[in-house]
């Protein structure tokens, strides 16, 4: 009788287990989206977590809602806050430029090491990787691009080029449209020109004053091709106050081309620019075309505190998490911006894993087919440096740009 009761006590202990309360996984990513007239994306997150507790129902999901005016995701401070116990974060999305930063401020941990790795775009997975460890999932890849009607200006190889073809383009347009302001896309900018022109160097050298002459030279020069009857929004704060501006002008043929990330290219469609008649390079910005790849990665909450269960049922639950966010059917659907409803345009997010562009519309995508070959060229932005040198960057080539 007592081994009967034994065996029925185990059986209830195993009950209680099976069916206890699912694995709390809170989760803040990327909030920089195109999110058409859902500003907030809110659709998108509510799919995310249904998608994913449906086929994990052991995992209960809360994806935060962040607002991306008012929530600096490129402040150290702020994010380490973030991934703080508590009411924190267990997962959130950074750009790798700030993987340096909270590692220093011991907010993150190392992911397991048998993670699977070989459908990375092997660019962002170097950029995930400090000392032998990886501290970020990959997710999306971002650049500097080009998008334009006129081929020739695509197929510049120097900034030079890319000036004297876009002043042959078209009369009565504007040159060039595309944001050049702000405390780190000026300094960005500055450092992909000077990648584009030194590509066989320590890209850290770029990240001090006083700056290259030459390379800012040629980036001043593409500058001033936003300048027409007067104006130059590029640099006048005109696009940076008004961050669709630049994609929707160019999108009703009021610019010649458009610089700046690929997702852009979703205002610029919805403003009527026909996708199936663009080309697409990546920024010539000095002497040469190398692109300089921003990575958002997955980063991991550092949990040394909790105990060690907890610890193991989280991370099975962001490993889980993570492989979901990477299927290509999750790309698939978030490229395809079918949370938007029926007025909608592709988001052109730049996937960072290799079989996203097996999928159909990706895949297919006029777009995307330029980016794909890009993907293996070039290198990433530093994971360290960048945010104590921008601003000192920005004023540099703010002065430059200043009449004289």
């Amino acid at each position: 009788m007592r081994l009967i009761n034994f065996f029925f006590f185990l059986a209830v202990i195993a009950s209680s287990v099976s069916h206890g309360a699912p694995t709390k996984l809170r989760v803040a990513l990327f909030p920089y989206l195109p999110s058409g007239d859902d500003v907030s994306n809110e659709a998108l997150r509510a799919r995310l977590e249904r998608e994913f507790e449906t086929a994990n129902p052991d995992i209960d999901v809360e994806i935060r809602k962040f607002d991306p005016v008012n929530d600096d995701f490129y402040d150290p401070l702020w994010l380490a806050g973030l991934l703080r116990a508590g009411d924190g974060v267990d997962l959130l999305e950074i750009d790798t430029v700030l993987l340096g930063s909270l590692l220093d401020l011991e907010a993150i941990a190392p992911w397991d090491a048998d993670l699977v790795k070989s459908d990375w775009q092997p660019i962002a997975a170097e950029a995930c990787r400090i000392r032998g460890q990886i501290f970020g999932v990959p997710h999306w890849m971002c650049g500097h691009f080009i998008m334009t009607p006129y081929e020739a200006v695509a197929k510049a190889e120097t900034a030079d080029e890319l000036v004297q073809n876009l002043e042959r383009a078209k009369e009565g347009t504007r040159n060039l449209a595309g944001n050049l302001l702000g405390s780190w896309n000026t300094a960005a900018l500055y450092i992909d020109s000077w990648a584009d022109s030194r590509s066989d160097a320590d890209l850290s050298a770029a990240l001090t004053v006083p700056l290259d002459p030459n390379v800012l030279r040629q980036f001043v020069r593409v500058a001033q091709q936003g300048a027409f009857n007067g104006t130059n929004p590029c640099i006048d704060k005109t696009y940076d106050d008004n961050p669709n501006l630049a994609a929707e002008e160019f999108g009703r043929g009021e610019a010649d081309a458009l610089l700046g990330w690929s997702e852009r290219l979703h205002y610029a469609v919805r403003a009527g620019a026909d996708s199936k008649k663009l080309f697409v390079s990546s920024a010539c910005l000095g002497d040469g075309n190398d692109p300089l790849w921003f990575v958002d990665a997955i980063v991991l909450r550092n949990d040394g505190g909790d105990e060690q269960p907890v610890r193991d049922a989280r991370r099975r639950a962001a490993k889980k998490f993570v492989t979901y966010l990477n299927a290509p059917s999750t790309f698939e659907w978030i490229h395809s911006a079918e949370d938007l409803g029926n007025e909608r345009a592709p988001r052109y997010l730049i996937p960072a894993t290799k079989s996203a562009y097996r999928t159909g519309q990706i895949g297919q995508d006029p777009v995307m087919m330029q980016i794909q070959p890009l993907l293996g060229r070039g290198t990433f932005f530093p994971r360290h440096q960048l945010p104590g040198a921008r601003r000192a960057i920005g004023a540099d080539v703010k002065a430059a740009w200043a009449p004289k």
